[in-house]
């Protein structure tokens, strides 16, 4: 059907569970994290077309006839727009230097030297491991690192954040 090839991968709840049960023994903190409106920062790469909304001067060619949009980015409620968002913050991982599990597609590990942090995307939102620094050392000053990071590349062109670490979850 239409829906066919519409898919993107979804963190598992063991992936969850085995990053809290890490952080314990470990010693460690767990961060939260979310992107504002994360399938904006996908790029549409089908051909996707809809009439212009309600309230908004639509505009017409030289002919006469009504145009319609193109949309650049993915919306939320496209039929693909999931997938767009899943590639893309896939790729953005990928390119910082994390390591994606072989067992869940969206449990990433990035070390550097002795530190590490491990990150699980769920849609828009993530949770981010960071071991004591006993063990890892470097870890903290690689996570804030990483959530800078994530600030800068994902600001809006308005200064807005795209996205926004939460603290540590208690």
């Amino acid at each position: 059907g239409e829906y066919a090839d519409v898919s993107a991968h979804v963190a598992q709840l063991a992936s969850r569970k085995f990053q809290v049960g890490v952080c314990v023994e470990l010693e460690g903190k767990l961060y939260s994290g979310d992107w504002t409106q994360a399938y904006l920062n996908a790029i549409n790469t089908s051909e996707q077309y809809m009439r212009v909304p309600e309230g908004i001067m639509c505009k017409y060619t030289a002919q006469g006839i009504a145009m319609v949009l193109r949309p650049a980015k993915a919306l939320y409620g496209g039929k693909g727009s999931a997938g767009l968002w899943d590639s893309c913050a896939d790729c953005y991982f990928v390119d910082l230097g994390f390591t994606r599990s072989n067992s869940d597609p969206r449990s990433y590990t990035l070390r550097r030297g002795t530190a590490m942090v491990n990150i699980v995307v769920c849609t828009d939102d993530t949770s981010t491991l960071v071991p004591a620094e006993k063990y890892y050392p470097g870890s903290q000053e690689l996570h804030e690192w990483l959530q800078a990071r994530l600030i800068k590349d994902f600001e809006r062109e308005d200064g807005s954040a795209g996205f926004t670490n939460k603290g540590p979850l208690k």
